[in-house]
């Protein structure tokens, strides 16, 4: 529809439909066109004058507003309310403005009013917005604007989809208490996260301190964290002590990842934590699935061919599965650097190996079938009865340092509180007992379903398969420390013969599983010589 200059009574709506009979979304300033996201392209690409810019339809001339005065807009009003974090101020900047805030603007919301105008089968409407603030704080100022009258509530809640229709009557019976005369809401999942971030699994240090030379000119080295662990592992100590710090300031583009089912990743498409089938997995999905999709990720973010892996614990585990029975994969990693690690756990000291006396179906019955718990009874136990010292008891009964071992002597214990904040960090209890499988039988295998008619399901055979890490063609060098409960000397050696590739294996003389990430003596001892074996990997290989 063509400008209309005169000032007559009857009123025209300042933005029609456009003439593809689709929503409008902007309005040109120069021709005054009406126009929906598909055909505004076109539009500005058809007029060479820099004259036709577009603005988002609620952009009005001024004549439009001394129109606006004489015939007024209907009103809607709206109310948005939500949980903390629920992403309702971003929902709202993103709906007015037409694309995803820069986040570092968003700010708690105390009270906010948004106004913005729309088409609705031909009428015009102006919804006004108030975005309440969800800090106790602010408690009483909610209850006086919740007050008012208003045509819609919008109710924002940070949940998958799956668990929505729980939650949300939770929340409603609460605003019933309040508000005994409700208009109709809208209630929204706002669990996905819009922004371009990536894998939420995965986190990245792109520089250190010095932040040259260029992101792009720096190696790509990727952390994967141990058992009951996170990606804070890497970055609980001071700068100078943290691998991952250490490393970014030696200048590496590092990465960091989550395991599944820990603190920082729980999300999944269809399954909720609270379902059984969200935690049948262990580290064998882990090393088929998940290793693959992030190394995948990091190389395509980067730009690069290849990366280096340095995992601890677990994440040697997953890496040794993956690089044995993915070859393309195993191409994609420059070196592999094993520190505690782990394959065959025949000879642990673990209490892990307690677990093992009990049947499967036994320990899933004590258990549970969802997320291994660090409270569980049978770890109070152990923790009471093998510590007797004050600081000692502390650490045992915290189920990390209980199956992962300790000593004192090489743990800086003034920063106990901030180990303990972090982990441990959760896995699956199907994760647990497929440790004690292992324990069990001794072998380096797959997860046994229980059954060979279960089995077969799984791996088109009777038993588990058995993985066999000399089929690995990674540059693989080995760290192990003699005091290790968890990768036992006489497992790592059996290890060692068995990889094809191997550049080197080096020895911690009075280290235990856990002193490869917080040990006072980690930075010059392991971290140190690592960067160093990269360096001249770099050098003479490129």
């Amino acid at each position: 529809m063509g400008d209309s200059s005169d000032d007559s009574e009857g009123y025209e709506r300042p933005v029609p439909r456009c003439k593809c009979d689709k929503q409008v979304e902007f309005v040109c300033e120069a021709c005054q066109r009406s126009l929906c996201k598909s055909c505004v392209g076109e539009h500005v690409a058809d007029r060479k004058s820099g004259s036709h810019d577009v603005k988002y339809h609620h952009s009005f001339r001024e004549k439009d507003k001394k129109k606006a005065k004489n015939h007024p807009v209907p009103v809607a009003k709206c109310v948005i309310d939500g949980w903390k974090m629920s992403g309702k101020t971003s929902m709202i900047k993103a709906y007015i403005d037409g694309a995803c805030p820069d986040f570092k603007t968003i700010h708690p919301t105390t009270h906010e009013v948004h106004s913005v105008r729309v088409s609705h089968q031909g009428r015009e409407l102006c919804i006004q917005m108030y975005d309440l603030p969800t800090s106790e704080w602010y408690d009483d100022l909610r209850k006086l604007i919740l007050r008012e009258t208003y045509d819609v509530f919008i109710l924002c809640i940070p949940i998958d989809f799956v668990n929505l229709e729980n939650e949300s009557k939770f929340f409603l019976k609460e605003l019933h208490s309040s508000i005994p005369e409700l208009p109709p809401i809208i209630v929204i999942a706002t669990k996905i996260d819009l922004r371009e971030t990536g894998d939420e699994g995965v986190q990245r240090i792109p520089h250190g301190r010095n932040k040259h030379p260029p992101v792009t000119d720096r190696p790509v080295v990727f952390l994967q964290h141990g058992l009951l662990a996170s990606a804070t592992n890497w970055v609980t100590n001071l700068a100078n002590e943290s691998f991952g710090f250490v490393l970014a300031d030696a200048g590496f583009d590092v990465w960091l990842g989550n395991s599944r089912g820990n603190t920082y990743s729980t999300n999944h498409v269809k399954l909720s934590p609270k379902e059984d089938a969200f935690w049948a997995w262990s580290w064998d999905e882990m090393a088929k699935y998940d290793i693959p999709a992030v190394i995948e990720y990091i190389l395509k973010k980067t730009g690069k061919q290849q990366l280096y892996f340095i995992g601890h614990s677990q994440g040697t585990l997953q890496a040794f599965a993956a690089f044995s029975q993915n070859a393309t994969l195993a191409k994609k990693v420059k070196q592999f650097y094993a520190m505690g690690p782990v394959a065959t756990i025949a000879h642990i000291e673990s209490p892990i190996k307690y677990m093992s006396i009990f049947t499967d179906e036994l320990l899933f019955g004590l258990l549970g079938r969802k997320d291994f718990l660090p409270n569980d009874w049978i770890f109070k136990v152990l923790g009471s009865t093998l510590c007797k010292e004050k600081i000692t008891s502390i650490i045992c009964m915290n189920v990390i340092f209980l199956l992962a071992g300790y000593d004192t002597s090489n743990l800086n214990v003034t920063r106990l509180p901030v180990y303990i904040s972090h982990a441990p960090a959760g896995t699956s209890m199907q994760d647990m007992v497929h440790f004690a499988q292992m324990s069990r039988s001794g072998r380096f295998q797959a997860f046994d379903w229980g059954s060979p008619a279960k089995n077969r399901i799984h791996y088109n055979q009777d038993t588990p398969p058995v993985y066999n890490v000399s089929t690995m063609t990674t540059p693989t060098v080995l760290f192990w420390a003699d005091h290790d409960w968890l990768a036992d000397p006489k497992d790592v050696a059996a290890l060692q013969g068995k990889i094809t590739n191997l550049k080197g294996s080096y020895e911690v003389k009075a280290w235990n599983h856990l002193d490869f990430i917080w040990g006072v003596d980690a930075a010059t001892v392991v971290y140190k010589p690592i960067i160093e074996l990269i360096i001249k990997d770099l050098k003479t290989n490129g």
